[in-house]
């Protein structure tokens, strides 16, 4: 929703899947330059893999990226 456009790539659609499900995804495309550091750290921590690692709704609630925007 940031950038337009998926953060997974690949050379075909299936390859994009297999990216989809690895969680292999790239903050780094160029649509995502104007994006902060802080929006870019809320979605890592809420596309980690391991749920155990990943961030739940009330912790995405309490960013500091939407903190910055909840007022």
């Amino acid at each position: 929703m940031l950038a337009g456009r998926p953060p997974f790539e690949g050379k075909n659609e299936l390859e994009i899947v297999k990216n989809v499900k690895k969680v292999k995804y790239n903050l780094g495309i160029p649509e995502l330059h104007h994006v902060s550091p802080e929006a870019k750290n809320l979605i890592s921590n809420m596309m980690m893999y391991d749920p155990n690692k990943r961030i739940s709704a009330d912790e995405a609630l309490q960013h500091n990226w939407i903190k910055l925007y909840d007022q």
